[in-house]
């Protein structure tokens, strides 16, 4: 899997983690809490609202990828690390 494909997956599970058991959400929340963090502070360019919103969306995932690799965030090892 590529790294921007990671992420972005990772983001989506993270978002959509309220649905469903309250511990396995809760770990996926986690999880996605740290590339999440280091998105907004390095790439504010990026709105992760959107797939918030709708993380089951195919093409809201797509944005964010698109996003994510104009600005150059599948070359940052801390957050390719951080979606793993």
């Amino acid at each position: 899997m590529e790294p921007i494909n990671a992420i972005a997956l990772g983001l989506a599970l993270g978002a959509g983690a309220v649905a469903g058991k309250e511990i396995v959400s809760a770990l996926v929340e986690d999880a996605s809490a740290g590339p999440k963090a280091l998105i907004a502070t390095r790439y504010p360019e990026v709105s992760l609202e959107q797939l918030d919103a709708a993380p089951q969306s195919k093409a809201r995932r797509a944005v964010i990828e698109e996003e994510l690799a104009a600005s150059g965030a599948a070359r940052d090892l801390d957050l390719v690390a951080a979606a793993h």
